[in-house]
C-alpha cells in the first residue's frame, strides 16, 4: 500500500508540473504573438502616416481666402469668405475651392475660385 501511495503523490506531482509546465509555454507564445502584432501594428500606423502626410493637401483658411479675393476687388468689397470644399487643380498648380462669398451688401454668393500659394501667400484669381 505505500507504494501505491508513493506512485499516486508521483503521479499528482507529475500532473502538477506538467500542467503548470504547459501553462508557461502557452503564456510564453501568447506573449511572442502579442508583441509580434503590437510590432504590426505600430509599422502599420507609420505607414498610415507617411501615406496621409504624402496625400496631404494644403488649402487656404477662411482669412486667407478673404485676403486674397479682396486682392482682386470684386463685387464692390467682400465682408467675410466661407470655405466649403478644396480639391487639387488638375489643369495647374494651386487648389480649386467652392465657398461662399458675403459681399459688402449681405448678399450670399457661391463661387469656385483656384488659389495658389506663392512665396507662403495665397493669391486667387477669378
Amino acid at each position: 500500500m505505500n507504494q501505491t501511495v508513493n506512485l499516486g503523490v508521483t503521479g499528482l506531482v507529475s500532473l502538477i508540473v506538467g500542467v503548470a509546465g504547459g501553462y508557461v509555454y502557452a503564456s510564453s507564445i501568447h506573449a511572442t504573438k502579442v508583441e509580434e502584432l503590437a510590432g504590426q501594428i505600430t509599422t502599420l500606423q507609420k505607414k498610415v502616416d507617411e501615406y496621409e502626410a504624402a496625400t496631404r493637401l494644403e488649402v487656404p483658411s477662411d482669412g486667407e481666402a478673404l485676403a486674397a479675393i479682396r486682392k482682386l476687388i470684386f463685387f464692390g468689397g467682400v465682408k467675410k469668405v466661407a470655405i466649403d470644399q478644396c480639391q487639387k487643380d488638375a489643369a495647374g498648380p494651386g487648389v480649386l475651392c467652392s465657398l461662399t462669398i458675403t459681399d459688402k451688401h449681405d448678399h450670399v454668393l457661391p463661387k469656385v475660385l483656384r488659389f495658389v500659394k506663392i512665396d507662403d501667400v495665397w493669391a486667387s484669381q477669378n
